[in-house]
C-alpha cells in the first residue's frame, strides 16, 4: 500500500482476508486503498465487517462515519461517530465528526456548542478550527470564519488546510491582496515541509 500500487494492495489484502477472515485488521487495511480509489461502498462494507469483529474499534467507527458523511448519509454517520464516542468519549476525530454532521444537518447552535467543547479539550488541532470556520462561512458569518481559519494557521502553522481555507474565504470576500499574501505563506510552508 505504501508503494502506491493500490490495486496490488487491495489484491494482497483480499488474499489476507481469505486466510484470516476473523482478523478485523485485514478489513481495516483493505478499506484504506479502497477509499483511495473511490470505492467507498466496498470500503464501508470492510469497515462494517471490522466493527462486527471488533465493536470497540474507534478507528473503524470513525472512518465509517467519514464515508457516510461524505456520501450524505448524515443520520448513519452520526450513529457511527456517536458509537465511537461511547467507546472513547474524547476521541477527537469523532467529536469533530459529530460537530460537522450537526452543521450539515442545519443545527448550527448544536454544531457550534460541540465544536467549542472539542476545542476546549483539543485547542491545538488545526483541522477542528478549519471545520469551525467552514461552519461559520456556511452560515454567512465571514468575520468569525476568518478568525477560525487564522487560528488554524496559528495553532498548526505547518498544516496547509487552514491557509487554503483562509485564502479561499478572502477571495470570496474580494480581498484578493490579502489572499495572495496567504497563498505566499502556503508556498513557504510547503517548501519548508518538502
Amino acid at each position: 500500500y505504501d508503494s502506491g500500487n493500490l490495486e496490488d494492495a487491495i489484491a494482497a489484502f483480499d488474499r489476507y482476508i481469505e486466510l484470516e477472515p476473523q482478523d478485523p485488521e485485514g478489513y481495516m487495511r483493505i478499506a484504506f486503498p479502497l477509499e483511495d480509489i473511490g470505492n467507498l461502498e466496498r470500503a464501508a462494507v470492510a469497515y462494517r465487517r471490522a466493527i462486527q469483529l471488533a465493536p470497540s474499534n474507534v478507528n473503524a467507527l470513525n472512518n465509517l462515519g467519514n464515508i457516510l458523511e461524505n456520501v450524505g448519509d448524515l443520520e448513519s454517520a452520526m450513529g457511527a461517530y456517536e458509537q465511537a464516542l461511547t467507546v472513547n468519549p474524547q476521541y477527537l476525530q469523532a467529536m469533530a465528526g459529530v460537530s460537522r454532521v450537526l452543521g450539515k444537518a442545519g443545527r448550527f447552535d448544536d454544531a457550534l456548542r460541540t465544536f467549542r467543547e472539542t476545542l476546549q479539550i483539543y485547542p491545538g488541532e488545526g483541522f477542528v478550527w478549519v471545520d469551525l470556520g467552514r461552519l461559520f462561512a456556511g452560515a454567512g458569518d465571514y468575520r468569525q470564519a476568518l478568525g477560525a481559519f487564522q487560528e488554524a494557521t496559528r495553532v498548526a502553522p505547518l498544516e496547509t488546510e487552514g491557509y487554503y481555507a483562509l485564502a479561499e474565504t478572502l477571495i470570496g470576500l474580494g480581498m484578493n491582496q490579502e489572499a495572495r499574501q496567504v497563498q505566499e505563506q502556503v508556498r513557504l510552508v510547503e517548501e519548508e515541509r518538502a
